[in-house]
C-alpha cells in the first residue's frame, strides 16, 4: 500500500555566528589620578581589555572609540593570528579648526600643571633639604649633597627640565590623538578569517554633527563591512555588517536623526544584515522602522544593560540611570541570542559588552 505524504516544506538552512559589540573606553588625554580614567595607553586597561576580548571568541568583534592608528594596531596586532580588521584611516588625521585648537589648549595646560609640578617639587627638594632646615628621607638621603652646591642646583634643574618635556612630549603625543584620531569614524570592525571573506569596506561621517561638543575635533560616524559568510571553504551567504557610535546623552532629535542615516546604509542590501553600535540610547524606534530587530534585553536576561552605575569606570562621567546603549540588531536573520560580557573586575571600559549568536540564512 502506498500512502499518500504531504510534501515536507523545504527548510533554510543557518550558519550560527557570534557578534561582541564593545565601546573601548577612550578615557581622557589628561592623566587622572584615578587609574582606569585615563587614555588607553596609559592606563594598564588595554592588556587586560585584549584578553577578555579573546576569550570572547567571537567571530565578529565591532569597536568603538579606536581613535588613531596606533591604538588600531594594537588590537589588530594582538588579533592577527585569528582576525583581519576593517578600518578607515584619514591621511594626515581628521583635521577641524576646533581640533587644532583644543589640541594647544590642552597641550598648554599640560604644560603649566607639569611645570608647576615639577618645580615645586624642586623648591622642596633644594630649599628644604639642601639647606638642612628639616632632614631629608632616608630614601633621599644618599643622593643629596650635605652642603648645597653649584652642582647640585644645576642637576636638579636638568632633572626638572628633562621631567618636564618628557611629560609635555608623552601627555602632548596622546592629547594630539585624541582630538586629531586618524581612525575616520573611531569604529572598527575585526572579522575571523577562515569563516568570512571581505568584500567592500567604507566609512561615512554623520551629516548632523551637533548636540556633542566633542563631535567639533573627531566627528561621529559609522564604518561598513560587507562580507561574504564561508562555509566548506565557499561563500554561501552575503552580510552586511555596520557599527555606529552616535550621540551621547542629550539632544535626542539629533541622535535620532544620526541613527535614522546610519540605519539607511545599513539596511541598503537583499541580505542579512547587522546594525551595531554604541548607540546612547534604549532600543531605538527606528530599528523597526527600517526593518531591524532587538528585542529588547531585559526578555532574555534578568540584567542586561551595558552602562551600570556598579561599573566604576563610569564614575565622574555622564551619570544616568542603568540602561542598554550597545546593541546588534539584525536584519534577515534568524534566531537572536543575546548576553553581557566583559564585566569586572578587573573593569576595562565604562560600557559592559553586548554578545550576540546569530543565525545567518544560507544561500541555497
Amino acid at each position: 500500500m502506498i500512502l499518500d505524504m504531504p510534501p515536507q516544506q523545504e527548510t533554510t538552512q543557518h550558519e550560527t555566528i557570534t557578534v561582541a559589540c564593545f565601546n573601548v573606553f577612550i578615557g581622557s588625554p589628561v592623566p587622572y589620578i584615578r587609574n582606569g580614567t585615563t587614555a588607553l595607553h596609559q592606563s594598564t586597561r588595554l592588556k587586560l581589555q585584549l584578553r577578555q576580548l579573546r576569550n570572547i571568541d567571537a567571530d565578529i568583534l565591532v569597536l568603538q572609540e579606536i581613535y588613531d592608528s596606533t591604538l588600531a594596531q594594537e588590537y589588530a596586532g594582538f588579533f592577527k593570528d585569528q582576525y583581519d580588521m576593517c578600518v578607515d584611516v584619514c591621511p594626515g588625521g581628521c583635521e577641524t579648526i576646533a581640533g587644532v585648537v583644543t589640541f594647544y589648549a590642552v597641550a598648554l595646560f599640560a604644560g603649566i600643571l607639569g611645570t608647576v609640578a615639577v618645580m615645586v617639587i624642586i623648591c622642596l627638594a633644594i630649599g628644604l633639604f639642601a639647606v638642612r632646615e628639616m632632614p631629608p628621607p632616608s630614601w633621599l638621603a644618599a643622593v643629596y649633597p650635605s652642603e648645597p652646591t653649584m652642582v647640585g642646583w644645576v642637576l636638579w634643574f636638568a632633572f626638572g627640565m628633562f621631567a618636564i618635556s618628557s611629560y609635555q612630549r608623552w601627555t602632548g603625543q596622546v592629547a594630539w590623538s585624541f582630538w586629531h584620531g586618524d581612525v575616520k569614524t573611531a569604529n572598527v570592525i575585526l572579522y575571523k578569517r577562515n569563516k568570512f571573506l571581505l568584500v567592500k569596506t567604507w566609512s561615512k561621517h554623520f551629516e548632523e554633527q551637533r548636540g556633542d561638543w566633542l563631535n567639533a575635533t573627531r566627528p561621529r560616524g559609522f564604518i561598513i563591512a560587507d562580507l561574504s559568510l564561508l562555509v566548506n571553504g565557499s561563500g554561501r551567504a552575503n552580510l552586511r555588517v555596520m557599527n555606529a557610535h552616535t550621540n551621547c546623552q542629550g539632544a535626542e532629535g539629533l541622535r535620532d536623526a544620526q541613527t535614522q542615516e546610519a540605519l539607511r546604509y545599513a539596511a541598503a542590501t537583499t541580505g542579512p544584515a547587522l546594525a551595531c553600535g554604541d548607540w546612547n540610547q534604549e532600543i531605538p524606534e527606528q530599528f523597526q522602522q527600517h526593518g531591524f530587530s532587538d528585542r529588547s534585553c531585559k526578555e532574555e536576561l534578568s540584567k542586561c544593560d551595558t552602562w551600570v552605575a556598579r561599573n566604576p569606570l563610569t564614575n565622574g562621567f555622564i551619570r544616568v540611570d542603568d540602561l542598554c546603549c550597545d546593541h546588534v540588531a539584525t536584519s534577515r536573520c534568524g534566531r537572536v541570542n543575546r548576553r553581557i560580557g566583559m564585566e569586572g573586575p578587573p573593569w576595562t571600559s565604562d560600557h559592559l559588552a553586548m554578545i550576540a549568536t546569530v543565525e545567518i540564512p544560507l544561500q541555497k
